[in-house]
């Protein structure tokens, strides 16, 4: 008995199984039959009395399956990986006036300030503009202060002297703006479903592996939170006796040398990894963003999984991509046919990639994916 994820699907295998065999060829089988009303019943059953339970046990015993808060925290907490949840970005401000002030003006913790299109930040400690305030760099009278987004991710990384509203300002405060060009504390995203997965293969992996093995040495390149993926050439692949090479690439952009460095340093020079006989060389992996429009149509409103399900079909397609494997539409569109009750998938532009030879394609940031009812 195979075993699926959904009733919709249950209900669909089951229906095609009874099409299949002739049991019902007599009968009309529509969504208003008695022989449909059974054949829902059935699939309902199946799925709360044995589907569920196989698939709870299966995602419990398996750590890439796991999709239950739970489990997944029980995983973490197994193989000591470090929660990565969206964080709140830090900058650096610089708030008062365009005029040398009459008297002292307090500028309160939690001041609510923002950006032309509305990321809002709040001051973390309050400050005092004082009548013998030096003009700034820009011509204001200014003091330094910190602020921190409201909202946790990367969309608190806002771009140098784009805060510039300040609501409900105190009387005399009339300009702020963030003169740093760097985030002074950047945020990170929430780590997805398959990013979690992806880690806790290479931590099973790595846990069952002897030291200085392949899969040792991609477990403790997954374990750095800025790598997102990682391949490793053993010294037979490179040519080079006692030389061996890992690729590593970030999501969303290029590693920064000193992630590169300290990978390279941790697994040459800790004495408690240096494998004492060779060398492993980092280098930085290119990427080929791929960003696509997909939309998947279904029969039924029923049968439209939720959205967070869509998302982690198309980064589990690119997390199952290798090295120099060409990017096919037609091959992603596959991935979504495999639900219940499609009948369309188009990806747009629809368009091949190709993929040199040592190279990867990678889910890009404007990749979309959305499901909708067959009109």
């Amino acid at each position: 008995m195979s075993v699926y994820q959904t009733k919709n699907d249950t209900q669909t295998a089951i229906l095609q199984s009874v099409n299949e065999s002739g049991v019902f060829k007599r009968y009309l089988v529509n969504p208003l039959s008695r022989i449909y009303t059974l054949i829902r019943a059935l699939a309902n059953a199946q799925h709360t009395f044995i589907n569920e339970s196989i698939i709870r046990l299966q995602q419990a015993i398996h750590p890439h399956t796991a999709i239950h808060p739970h489990d997944l925290e029980l995983w973490k907490r197994r193989f000591l990986l470090d929660d990565r949840s969206a964080t709140l970005a830090r900058h650096n401000i610089r708030i008062g006036s365009t005029e040398v002030p009459a008297s002292n003006i307090t500028i309160p913790q939690g001041l609510i300030i923002r950006t032309e299109d509305g990321v809002k930040f709040r001051i973390l400690s309050s400050g005092v503009l004082a009548t013998s305030v030096e003009v700034d760099g820009q011509g204001y009278y200014t003091i330094p202060l910190v602020a921190e987004a409201l909202t946790a991710g990367t969309d608190g990384n806002v771009v140098q002297n784009s805060i510039t509203v300040i609501e409900s300002a105190p009387t005399g405060i009339d300009v702020v703006y963030n003169p740093d060009s760097e985030v002074a504390f950047p945020a990170r995203d929430a780590e997805t479903l398959p990013e979690l997965r992806s880690r806790f293969l290479a931590a099973e992996a790595g846990a069952s592996s002897q030291m200085w093995s392949p899969a040792w040495y991609l477990a403790q390149a997954i374990a750095i939170e800025e790598i997102y993926r990682a391949f490793y050439d053993s010294a037979l692949v490179t040519g080079q006796p006692g030389l061996s090479r890992l690729w590593v690439t970030g999501k969303t952009g290029d590693l920064l040398p000193q992630v590169l460095s300290d990978l390279y340093d941790d697994l040459n020079v800790n004495p408690e990894k240096y494998s004492g006989t060779g060398i492993v060389q980092v280098f930085p992996l290119v990427r080929h963003n791929i960003n696509r429009t997909v939309t998947v149509t279904f029969s039924e409103a029923g049968y439209i999984p939720e959205q967070e399900e869509l998302d982690a079909m198309a980064e589990e397609f690119f997390l199952d991509m290798e090295r120099g494997e060409d990017f096919s539409n037609s091959a992603l569109e596959s991935r979504f046919y495999t639900l219940g009750g499609v009948t369309n998938v188009e990806s747009t532009p629809d368009e091949n990639v190709t993929v040199p030879d040592g190279e990867i394609a990678i889910i890009g940031a404007s990749f979309t994916v959305t499901g909708e009812v067959a009109t």
